[in-house]
């Protein structure tokens, strides 16, 4: 019955949206004529509403952008938000919603049982653009049933915030990432749907010190992130600017027997822009983490050194790394100061019908509410490529270590999640995709008796499944 609910009211959010994004069409342009002054009138695709199922899923998007549509990136290697091949020129106002609905054979979720499992949820999104503010509002979730182990059964919820207000050579961006899952993140099939892991894109995407960490597997059990971060930007001059940033982050566990944890940040960073394309920058960081309910505390100082280069419409990419101290606190024979190296890289680098993005991070976490702290390492990928005007495909992996900085005599020691999965899109006219998906997930390493309730199966899960997508064409206005 829950379920039933969920899907008509997904379907009715569709149907009341719908007129609101008619309403808002653009009148179709005249492309035979030229413009003056700053008008992009020169490629019809300009004036084109993006096609309709973009954006949201990968592989979706088959219409490729010449680099003249594009708005080049602002971001600067010390902003919270990593640096991106800039957005689609003509679109200041962009809302696009969808509802998906899949059926899965899930295979591992629990260990020797082979289930289906449905799964109904919608995403909707708002990209907003005036005068001197940009306005995000994000959101994706739905609802998981599993047969014949209904007490999986759970809910998901991922929403995101980003505003921005520019002022002469001013910056200011505050922004919130919640989730609300019953897995980890990195591997959780569950977190986006089953089958859905590395589809769904949210729209922005956060350097790693923001946010307290999911990397490590636990039983099925809700739980509650939350990132919320700032930054300040003053260009000092054309080619530098200092950064002013400031986090919080939060783990909490709907059920007892996890770690619940919080964690606070902050750093000043000064971007030297080399040339049009390259730019370095010099960051210090600070980051306190804690524990509900426990004494232990974390603190770390962290000094980088950051190079990045952008290619608007092609390419981003940047690198950062440099030594780091580590105090830890009430944390018994492990507690005091140690002196370790954290680093940071990421590249999104787009050709003509192909995406690829590559992310890696070595630093501390809270540990994924398993252990009371982590040294984490982790690389993930994804690659998607357009056939066709309706055909599309993706892949993604990802692989994390993770070991216990205060393990006890005995007690689990280090945790590592691999995932890899595929996925093969067919657009089915406007409005409709339908989709074929493989993911692949298992916890390694797991060797000790688990610090908490349920450190997770070590058996590998497997979910294939086939989803179908309903969207309603994006709306942009000139």
């Amino acid at each position: 019955m829950k379920f039933c609910k969920l899907l008509v009211f997904l379907i009715a959010v569709q149907l009341l949206t719908a007129r609101f994004a008619l309403a808002q069409q653009p009148p179709t342009q005249d492309t035979t004529q030229s413009g003056g002054g700053n008008a992009p009138d020169n490629d019809s695709n300009q004036n084109r509403p993006t096609p309709a199922a973009r954006g949201l899923f990968l592989g979706v998007d088959t219409q490729p952008q010449d680099s003249s549509q594009i708005v080049p990136d602002r971001h600067v290697l010390s902003d919270s938000q990593l640096l991106g091949v800039g957005s689609l020129h003509g679109l200041h106002n962009v809302f696009d919603a969808a509802v998906h609905v899949t059926e899965s054979a899930d295979n591992g979720i629990v260990p020797g049982v082979l289930n289906s499992a449905t799964s109904a949820g919608g995403t909707m999104n708002l990209d907003a653009t005036w005068a001197r503010y940009h306005l995000i509002l994000f959101y994706n979730g739905g609802e998981n049933v599993y047969e014949p182990s209904s007490e999986m059964d759970a809910s998901y919820h991922n929403i995101v915030f980003s505003q921005e207000v520019r002022w002469r050579r001013w910056l200011w961006r505050i922004g919130d990432n919640l989730s609300v899952a019953p897995q980890a993140g990195l591997a959780g099939l569950d977190s986006g749907g089953p089958g859905l892991l590395g589809q769904v894109q949210i729209p922005t995407s956060l350097v790693a010190f923001t946010a307290p960490g999911q990397t490590i597997l636990t039983g099925q059990v809700t739980r509650l992130e939350d990132n919320a971060y700032t930054d300040v930007d003053y260009e000092i001059t054309r080619r530098m600017t200092i950064t002013f940033s400031g986090s919080y982050g939060a783990l909490h566990f709907l059920h007892s027997g996890y770690i619940d944890s919080n964690q606070y940040g902050g750093r000043v960073g000064l971007d030297y822009a080399l040339d049009p394309k390259d730019s370095i920058a010099f960051i210090y960081q600070y980051a306190q983490a804690g524990f509900t309910g426990l004494g232990n505390q974390m603190q770390s100082h962290l000094a980088e050194v950051a190079f990045g280069r952008k290619i608007t419409g092609r390419l981003a990419f940047q690198i950062a790394g440099g030594p780091e101290y580590i105090s830890l606190s009430d944390f018994g024979p492990q507690s005091g100061g140690s002196l370790s190296w954290g680093a940071f890289a990421a590249l999104a680098y787009n050709l003509q019908h192909t995406q690829f993005t590559l992310d890696y991070i070595h630093g501390l976490t809270a540990g994924s509410g398993v252990f009371r702290g982590s040294e984490n390492h982790t690389v993930a990928t994804t690659v998607s490529h357009n056939f066709s005007r309706n055909w599309s495909a993706s892949l993604n992996a990802a692989y994390s270590f993770n070991k216990n900085l205060a393990p006890s005599a005995g007690q689990l020691a280090q945790a590592n999640i691999g995932s890899a999965g595929a996925n093969l899109t067919r657009l089915l006219g406007r409005y409709f995709s339908l989709s074929w998906a493989y993911e692949y997930q298992q916890q390694f390493g797991v060797v000790g008796s688990c610090p908490v309730t349920n450190c997770g199966v070590t058996a590998p899960r497997q979910v294939g499944t086939v989803a179908v997508n309903w969207h309603l064409q994006p709306v942009g206005e000139q």
